[in-house]
């Protein structure tokens, strides 16, 4: 945050914060504190993060897709450290005092986003989102 803070960024004026693909490098605590710190934003800020499912969560090719990734990050020197069931993240979310907590699933994304597309583009199974408010 003291990096935005120091390029001007004005933590009193409401935001936007998206997190996509990061939450797999992290260690479940590293993830807690970047949350943390987002509650020092200003009131009526929205974060989004996105976080994957634990790989037992998942079935048939999603599973098996991410077991290969899981290896190839490894063998990559990159290995995903955090995954998160659903409520695992909604409690980290309250526990540090987020409000109006919500999670959008890959249906939810796929429902709202993806539905009927020509080139049948879908999101991977396994990504969730977590949207809370300051």
């Amino acid at each position: 945050m003291d990096k935005l803070i120091n390029k001007g960024f004005d933590i009193k004026q409401t935001a936007i914060i998206s997190c996509t693909g990061v939450t797999l490098y992290l260690t479940r605590e590293a993830v807690a504190d970047t949350l943390k710190k987002m509650v020092s934003l200003a009131p009526g800020s929205t974060i989004a993060i996105a976080f994957y499912l634990p790989p037992e969560q998942l079935e048939g090719d999603d599973k098996s897709l991410m077991e290969m990734s899981i290896k190839g990050a490894a063998a990559s020197g990159t290995p995903f450290v955090s995954f998160f069931a659903v409520e695992e993240i909604v409690q980290l979310a309250e526990d540090i005092g987020l409000k109006e907590i919500q999670t959008v699933s890959t249906k939810d994304m796929t429902d709202q986003y993806f539905k009927n597309r020509a080139d049948n583009l879908i999101p991977a199974n396994g990504e969730f989102f977590l949207v809370a408010k300051i």
